[in-house]
């Protein structure tokens, strides 16, 4: 009774170089997406929880005020299987509070059930459907492209009941990302960059090899224009294990004089 009372409510932040979002106490290796914060609610919403998930939110907000200040609130769903009747009205309260502060409120990965129940409220209507997003990248990226779309053009009215045409993906560009999460026994390595992908993967060996470490496997996939984005499985070759933090901030610091190479050599030679 006391967990659906008090649901986990969980901040989650984006491992660089990827579309992948992990609980902030759990993942090291993320970092929190400008002036977005993202919170995972851990339940079911009913009479007994709603406001202590309105008042936990709040207080993210707050506690995020000198470190990366909330322009947009994205709420991940997932575990939201069913809605009563004072869930609706907190939730109708969480968007008007936020809004009044010129924060905007989306919602990711709303399961069916949950959908239906918003829509037979009308609060879809009512909030604006172009605010609900099926995944939570998605959402990120709906809310980076408004902020993009109200900074550029800051005397064009961009109501939160209007929706913005779609442009280029905001966050995919030239980063590194890190995560111990994602293989049971190896370190996942995510980079983006421009240039010639046959060469960054040789630098990218190399750099390995100088720091005792090895690649196990390696992806690589365009994302936009000429920025390909590179996934690598690594380990340690004395453990023949996953990167501890000392060996992933080594590895950066290689991968960062990589990415600032190959992006001045694509520069010179478009």
């Amino acid at each position: 009774i006391y967990e659906s009372a008090r649901p986990q409510m969980v901040i989650l932040w984006r491992i660089p170089g990827t579309s992948m979002y992990r609980n902030m106490k759990q993942e090291q290796a993320g970092a929190f997406v400008p002036n977005v914060l993202i919170v995972r609610i851990g339940a079911s919403m009913y009479f007994a929880n709603s406001n202590y998930i309105k008042d936990t939110i709040q207080q993210f907000v707050k506690d995020l005020r000198e470190v990366n200040p909330v322009e947009y609130i994205v709420l991940e769903m997932t575990s939201v299987v069913s809605v009563d009747t004072t869930a609706l009205i907190v939730i109708k309260d969480i968007v008007a509070q936020f809004r009044a502060k010129d924060i905007g409120v989306a919602f990711a990965m709303t399961g069916k059930r949950v959908l239906a129940t918003l829509s037979r409220s009308k609060l879809i209507d009512d909030i604006g459907e172009h605010w609900f997003l099926p995944t939570v990248d998605e959402a990120v990226q709906y809310c980076l492209r408004r902020q993009y779309k109200i900074n550029s053009a800051p005397t064009e009215n961009v109501g939160v009941k209007s929706d913005i045409p779609s442009l280029p993906s905001i966050t995919l560009k030239e980063e590194i990302g890190f995560s111990n999460e994602d293989h049971h026994a190896l370190t996942s390595v995510f980079v983006n960059v421009s240039g010639d992908p046959a060469k960054v993967m040789g630098r990218v060996a190399a750099c390995l090899k100088d720091a005792r470490m090895t690649m196990v496997r390696a992806e690589v996939e365009p994302i936009m224009l000429s920025t390909m984005k590179h996934t690598y499985l690594v380990k340690n070759l004395d453990r023949d294990g996953k990167l501890n933090r000392e060996e992933i901030d080594l590895l950066n610091k290689g991968l960062t004089e990589i990415i600032h190479g190959a992006s001045i050599l694509s520069q010179e030679t478009a």
